[in-house]
């Protein structure tokens, strides 16, 4: 009897730490409150934040209706400090972390079947002289991490709807991306 509880033990805490673990929390600052899901041992934010930085950010197209379905955009300087409390900007090594959890054709699993429950946004992207662009196309999401070549370059998750493609990729900090935010 003892031995079969402990097989069944075993079985439940494999299958129980291969799950997702969804969730949600409120941001404390404007009382948003946000989708979050587990994947192995990150928490991660399974919506783009939408929070109105007091040093600038901004919905796609100066549009409201763009930043409740799309979260803000945010160049990198902004992006470090705009996480809530308990809450990061990932760096490229925690995105790595991540893509390491998708099986076979990373796109197709993260993008098209949204098999991590992470809702991947194509948000488009603000240059820095407030034109919009890829609204619906592309998707981008800074990461803490600078470039190690080029100082005002710094790490991105992108993700390219035309091309499927989904990669870490260096950019010019002053452009504005949607940030997504993982539990510290």
């Amino acid at each position: 009897m003892i031995r079969v509880m402990f097989i069944f033990i075993m079985l439940f805490n494999i299958q129980a730490s291969d799950a997702q673990i969804f969730g949600s929390f409120k941001d404390e600052r404007d009382g948003k409150s946000y989708k979050t899901v587990k994947i192995d041992n990150q928490i991660w934010m399974a919506e783009n934040l939408s929070y109105e930085s007091p040093d600038s950010s901004w919905c796609y197209d100066d549009l409201a209706k763009n930043c409740k379905k799309n979260g803000r955009l945010y160049t990198w300087e902004i992006a470090l400090k705009s996480c809530p409390c308990g809450w990061h900007l990932p760096s490229k090594l925690e995105f790595d972390t991540l893509l390491q959890q998708l099986p076979g054709d990373k796109y197709t699993s993260f993008v098209l079947n949204d098999s991590l429950k992470f809702a991947f946004l194509f948000s488009g992207s603000r240059y820095p002289d407030t034109y919009y662009s890829h609204l619906g196309g592309a998707g981008y999401l800074w990461t803490s991490t600078p470039s190690e070549t080029n100082k005002s370059y710094a790490w991105l998750f992108i993700s390219n709807r035309f091309y499927k493609s989904l990669k870490l990729s260096g950019w010019d900090k002053t452009w504005g991306f949607s940030v997504r935010c993982i539990k510290d």
